[in-house]
């Protein structure tokens, strides 16, 4: 899920699993919830709209032959990020049943631990910025948070940062405040368990370079901004409660959810 991408040393294939596993642990436990509810008929009644939309949009990033519309880009962008949410109160996942390999093309592969369901990267908007930053910039310097790695990587707190304060309302405002505040609530749990003396692991390798000088004032720190940013996000989306629970969590520091640093 990026400029600033780490990725973990030394440690086993069975660490790797497991790093795998934690970083999408609670994306996947709301995508089985969703499955689960609305089952196999709505999925049978709703693919083949799935199925013929990315065809669709394949067919038309084909037809750029590498000179494409930086506005329609974006449209593609926005179409396929709405027909393959992240997150469940964005919408159910869809299922890689009748999916090609072409689509890496356009950013859509099957998801890391879950291949019966689809995943988008964000591909179309990265191309699109770097085609021309100033062209719908309010889409596309959004993608400069995760980079060359996509939303498969590690954010750029800098560039989220940046994004809010050129567009603090912008179409991508709730995903540049929640990919920082995820960021610091991982944070803030390496330094909580490096200060608890817990042996280090992948999590430590990962955000060690964030780690600067004492460890009490980034620890305060790193909780606050998580908590300045999942109070944003609860404001965008106050109908979501499950990001009042994470607000919550962060707010007392018992919060055991992880969100980056897979290898």
């Amino acid at each position: 899920m990026s400029q600033h991408r780490l990725r973990s040393i030394s440690v086993t294939d069975l660490q790797r699993r497991g790093v795998r596993q934690a970083v999408m642990k609670r994306r996947l436990s709301v995508l089985f919830v969703v499955l689960a509810v609305f089952g196999n008929l709505l999925w049978s009644e709703s693919q083949g709209a799935i199925d013929a939309a990315l065809e669709r949009v394949y067919k038309e990033y084909s037809s750029f032959r590498g000179q494409p519309d930086v506005t329609r880009l974006v449209l593609l962008d926005q179409e396929l990020r709405r027909l393959l949410p992240v997150w469940s109160w964005d919408g159910p996942p869809a299922l890689s049943k009748n999916y090609r390999s072409e689509y890496k093309t356009i950013g859509v592969t099957r998801a890391l631990f879950e291949p019966t369901l689809l995943s988008y990267s964000g591909k179309l908007l990265l191309e699109a910025h770097e085609r021309d930053p100033k062209i719908q910039r309010s889409y596309t310097l959004y993608s400069t948070v995760f980079g060359k790695d996509e939303e498969g990587g590690m954010p750029s707190t800098a560039a989220a940062k940046a994004y809010l304060q050129e567009f603090p309302s912008g179409p991508f405002a709730f995903q540049a405040h929640l990919a920082i505040a995820n960021f610091y609530s991982d944070l803030f749990q390496v330094i909580r368990d490096e200060e608890a003396g817990v042996p280090r692991d992948y999590k430590y390798d990962c955000y060690q370079k964030y780690l600067k000088g004492p460890l009490p004032p980034q620890r305060i720190d790193a909780q606050a901004q998580a908590v300045e940013h999942y109070l944003a996000v609860t404001r965008l989306t106050p109908k979501v409660t499950e990001l009042a629970g994470w607000l919550a969590e962060m707010r007392t520091g018992k919060i055991n959810g992880w969100h980056y640093c897979g290898d």
